[in-house]
């Protein structure tokens, strides 16, 4: 049986953007007017209205966990918000980062904080709550609008843009993806990598998997529901792959990487 959660429950929004399981089962829910814990009973909100830094009721993209602990959420045009949990903070309010949509942070295999915005200024790398590297056009990359990024087993960064697809190693984009390569489209909304190194890209034109050789697309004859601009693709800790699928042979069939 499946509960709905709302804002009668104590979300902040409906609209919720992303989400992180904490591994005492509490689970981060960031939604369009700002972030709320749940606790399997009850959602508090996390905010600092006497902080114009942190965490407010505005819309947040996306949430990662370090290994230490710390929380670090995408927000609006803040920037990256860090939560500790003891204080909220703002790590690029004051390190060169022009404000704008943050659309995706994620941890690289060596640990290393990496977020993306996708109104046009690429990729961000952060040490010590500072930025200490930036992907852009200038650097090989197809467009500086970045929607989503993931990491393979060996390290390869996988970036989804709306004009392609790149992929980052050893501080060099290595190549980029385009339709003429076999994605159905350029613009790609959403990007994941499952545990056997597959990767999965989520557009208008419906779901690719690419094997490392080949592109394989799967629409609403194989079982998708229509495609939604703000649709997602993601694999969970088990490797099922999420996204709107509706036909359970086709589930199956992903799930296992046929």
């Amino acid at each position: 049986d499946f509960t709905n959660y709302t804002i009668m429950n104590g979300l902040p929004d409906n609209d919720a953007r992303d989400l992180f399981i904490d591994n005492n089962n509490e689970i981060w829910v960031t939604t369009r007017l700002g972030v709320a814990v749940f606790n399997g009973q009850t959602f508090r909100t996390i905010l600092d209205f006497n902080n114009d830094n942190a965490l407010n009721l505005d819309n947040v993209e996306a949430v990662v966990k370090s290994r230490d602990g710390v929380l670090f959420f995408g927000q609006g045009n803040r920037g990256i918000v860090a939560y500790d949990p003891t204080s909220l903070r703002n790590i690029t309010k004051s390190d060169g980062f022009k404000r704008g949509n943050v659309s995706d942070i994620q941890f690289d295999n060596d640990n290393k904080l990496w977020f993306s915005n996708s109104w046009g200024q690429g990729l961000h790398q952060i040490e010590n709550e500072k930025i200490i590297n930036s992907i852009k056009e200038e650097d090989g990359l197809p467009s500086n609008f970045v929607k989503e990024f993931d990491f393979t087993s060996d390290g390869t960064m996988w970036i989804a843009t709306d004009n392609g697809v790149a992929t980052y190693k050893d501080q060099t984009v290595q190549k980029v993806f385009r339709k003429d390569d076999g994605l159905p489209t350029n613009n790609v909304i959403s990007l994941a990598v499952d545990k056997n190194d597959n990767i999965w890209f989520y557009t208008m034109k419906g779901l690719t998997r690419y094997n490392g050789i080949s592109f394989t697309t799967y629409t609403e004859d194989d079982g998708l529901v229509l495609p939604r601009a703000n649709g997602d693709v993601s694999v969970d800790k088990k490797g099922n792959i999420k996204g709107y699928i509706t036909n359970k042979e086709l589930k199956d069939s992903l799930t296992k990487g046929k």
